[in-house]
This record gives structure tokens, C-alpha cells and sequence, in this order.
């Protein structure tokens, strides 16, 4: 893997959770997704089969506000089947007795399609049981007919530090709530000194903070957990804990906020359209994530810049020397494909062609001859070897 393609993995391990979850709106509209019936024909006329018969029943548990109003979608759901709806009835838990326990039904609300069923072709939600097709894994909140109470409403728990800078999480209820359909019954925001917050802390061996508590309702989500247990750790109690915010954040132990990083960026006054130290402040920031306590611009001219040049053998400008405070951030375990780590701990940035693209008009000195950048796979390589 050549180094270009490295720079990639330098994106930062945002939460952002955004991830990779199913919309309230589109898994309705794939539950209600009917391929089109195929068509017979003649070389003389074409041949239309009938539409196939099928009634539709809508089952809704007798109390659960939080729960979908599935019988809104009635009319959309026979209309898109593109079959002969000759009967579609909501039908109360109460009356529905006979159904649920016919087709196993464990949750409400679902949908039932009798009839000319082998003449249709919904989507893979819907299951066949007996003569009938029914929806199966409809997004929470939901009526959970076994514990009879309903699943999916989520208690949402952030403990934050008095840390003004550090990484701010508090979009993740809305984001959950916005992208992912997650229905949140609470959402509450503890201070750390709070008695509250430090049974937490203790309860869960926390580290740092921020830190974030969902409780198990969260796992009736199944679209999202592969990407909630990826960032989070389910515990015995069955809640899952965001322990390990992203840089800057505040460590309980030391009571002090770590990563927020000091760096220089030497430049080249005297080459106009080189690339300055505040641009490459500026590309190295959003790559890396990293987040600048101090941030110092210095000319290579200058006698400080001299001196850093020499301190760190550096051929190539502009450049960046970054403090030791960078290798808590994730990002920062593939430094050694751009730079290198010093004795004394500093992160010094030495392949700028990689930058490649984001740069593209801009130039570069590399032992005092001013080079353009270059988008160039292969030119990149040509220089790398040099």
C-alpha cells in the first residue's frame, strides 16, 4: 500500500454513528417494496395477469403511544403491493388473539397479508408462516407480547467535565435520535462532582470524561449495535458505556485534560506561493483531529528556524514539529508514514508530497529548490524515493 492511499486512515475515530444505521423511513419503504410482476406475452397481444387477491391486517397492541402508527401507512402499503387489496383492517391486540397466536406474532405492531400471497414478492421482512406473510423485526419502540411492555425507549446518561475544551458529545441524542430512529424516554446531563456522577464513575471504572451510558433498551436496535459496540462496552447490567471519547478530554485520575497539543509550523517567507504554515495547520488539524493548545508560526529564516531545521534534520518546508501530547489521539499510530518520532518525544512532519491533492497549485522548498506538488501518483513516488 503506497503511502497516498495511507493518508485515508488518518481520518479521526469521530463518534459519529452515523453510521452505517437504517432510517425509520427507508425500512418502512423497503418492508413495502414489491418487485414487478412479471408479464406474459404473445407475438400477436400481450398477456396481463390478474392482479392476486390479498387482504391486509394491520395488528396494534392496545396501548403504546411511543410505538409506530402503522395503520397510517395502510394506504401506501396496499397501494405499492400493486396487487387486489380486497379487505385492509387494523386490528386491536385484544381482537387479534387468534392471529398472534396462528403466526406466532411476538411483537406488535405488525402486518399480516393473506390471500394470493405466492403471487406477490415483498421484501425480505416479510416471512412466510402458514398461508399468510408477516412482518418480522419492525423498528422499535415496540410491544414486547411475552414481558407485555414495551421495548426500545432509551435512557440516555452524559457525564461531562468542566473541560471547555475538550470533545463535546452531547449531539449524540439527537443524532441517535435523527439517523438511527432511536427513540429516547430520557436524556439526562451529570456534572462530575455530582454524587450521582461519581456512583457512575466508580460503578463503571471510568477514566475519563466526557463519558456516555445508554441503557439496554438501546439493543433493541439491532441496525445500529455493530457500530454502538464498536466504540462502546456492553456491561453486566446490560447498558453500554462510551468510555473513551476522542482527544481532548479530561482524565480523572491526573485531573487534568489531555490532548491538547503545542506545535510550530515552519514556513517559507521568501517563496510566495509555497504553502504556509497556516494552511498546513489548517490540513493537518482535519486529517488528524488534533487540537491546538498553542500553535506557532515560525520562518525558516528566522534564527529559531534555523535552529529547528538543524535540531531535526529537515530537508522539506513548510513542516510541522508537533509536542508529545498528539499520541493520545488515534490517528497518530500511522505517523509513520508522513513523519517521524523524535528523541525528545515531538512528531515532525516530513512528507509533504502526500498532501498531493488538497495543495494542488501550491509549491514547496526542498533543500532550498522551490517544487510544485503534485497529484501524481506515480510523481509522488518519484519523489518519495529521491
Amino acid at each position: 500500500m503506497n503511502k497516498l492511499s495511507k493518508i485515508n486512515r488518518f481520518d479521526t475515530n469521530k463518534i459519529c454513528i452515523c453510521l452505517v444505521v437504517v432510517l425509520l423511513a427507508v425500512l418502512l419503504a423497503n418492508v413495502y417494496l414489491l418487485n414487478s410482476i412479471q408479464q406474459g406475452s404473445t407475438p400477436q397481444e400481450k398477456v396481463i395477469p390478474p392482479l392476486p387477491k390479498i387482504e391486509i391486517y394491520a395488528l396494534i397492541p392496545d396501548s403504546c403511544s411511543e410505538c409506530f402508527d402503522i395503520a397510517t401507512v395502510l394506504p401506501q402499503l396496499a397501494q405499492s403491493t400493486k396487487a387486489n387489496v380486497t379487505k385492509q383492517e387494523v386490528v386491536n391486540q385484544k381482537d387479534a388473539g387468534l392471529m398472534i397466536k396462528e403466526y406466532g406474532v411476538k411483537t406488535l405492531p405488525t402486518v399480516i397479508i393473506k390471500g394470493e400471497i405466492d403471487n406477490t414478492q415483498l421484501s425480505k421482512v416479510f416471512v412466510r408462516v402458514k398461508d399468510a406473510l408477516v412482518a418480522k423485526e419492525l423498528p422499535p419502540p415496540y410491544f414486547d407480547l411475552e414481558s407485555s411492555s414495551v421495548k426500545g425507549k432509551v435512557k440516555m446518561t452524559l457525564i461531562e467535565s468542566d473541560c471547555k475544551e475538550c470533545t463535546d458529545i452531547s449531539f449524540l441524542g439527537k443524532q441517535l435520535s435523527e439517523q438511527a430512529g432511536v427513540f429516547f424516554e430520557k436524556q439526562e446531563n451529570l456534572k462530575k462532582d455530582s454524587s450521582e456522577a461519581k456512583e457512575l464513575i466508580k460503578k463503571y471504572s471510568l477514566k475519563s470524561l466526557p463519558a456516555a451510558i445508554f441503557s439496554q433498551e438501546i439493543s433493541a436496535y439491532t441496525q445500529i449495535l455493530p457500530a454502538l459496540e464498536s466504540i462502546a462496552t456492553k456491561e453486566s447490567d446490560g447498558n453500554y458505556v462510551l468510555r473513551n471519547s476522542p482527544p481532548p478530554y479530561y482524565e480523572l485520575a491526573s485531573n487534568k485534560v489531555v490532548g491538547l497539543v503545542d506545535a510550530s509550523f515552519v514556513e517559507s517567507s521568501a517563496c510566495e506561493k509555497c504553502l504556509a504554515g497556516e494552511e498546513l495547520k489548517d490540513i493537518l488539524s482535519k486529517i488528524l483531529g488534533l487540537k491546538f493548545k498553542n500553535a506557532r508560526i515560525v520562518d525558516s529564516s528566522s534564527a529559531e528556524g534555523k535552529d529547528i531545521l538543524r535540531k531535526y534534520s529537515i530537508e522539506k518546508i513548510p513542516t510541522a514539529i508537533i509536542s508529545e501530547e498528539a499520541k493520545v489521539y488515534p490517528s497518530m499510530k500511522e505517523w509513520a508514514e508522513v513523519g517521524s518520532v523524535e528523541k525528545d518525544g515531538k512528531y515532525v512532519f516530513r512528507e509533504l508530497e502526500i498532501l498531493g491533492n488538497a495543495v494542488e497549485g501550491k509549491k514547496y522548498v526542498v533543500n532550498g529548490t522551490m517544487t510544485e506538488f503534485s497529484s501524481s501518483i506515480e510523481e509522488f513516488e518519484k519523489q518519495s524515493k529521491k
